[in-house]
């Protein structure tokens, strides 16, 4: 992981450490081999590929239940999903 991200999140409460440290790895990765002003399409496939490198388990377009005070009223999607843990 980049030196300056890790003493950025240093001392901060972050869930799940180890798999945030890879997913934003992930993003520099992204960022580095594609850089900016591409369709949207190619920064959803792109996140996918590098995950799948850093042996981490990512879904795509996960549908999940939006809810009000204990009432369904609706459906969204998470962009990625990833081990089940952050989307």
């Amino acid at each position: 992981m980049n030196k300056m991200v890790q003493k950025e999140l240093k001392g901060k409460d972050i869930l799940y450490p180890e798999l945030s440290y890879k997913i934003v790895g992930c993003a520099f990765d992204v960022f580095n081999g594609l850089g900016a002003g591409y369709n949207e399409k190619y920064y959803q496939k792109a996140p996918a590929e590098s995950s799948s490198k850093k042996e981490l388990k990512l879904l795509q377009q996960v549908n999940f239940l939006l809810k009000y005070q204990d009432k369904i009223i609706g459906r969204n999607f998470f962009d990625f999903l990833v081990k089940n843990k952050i989307a």
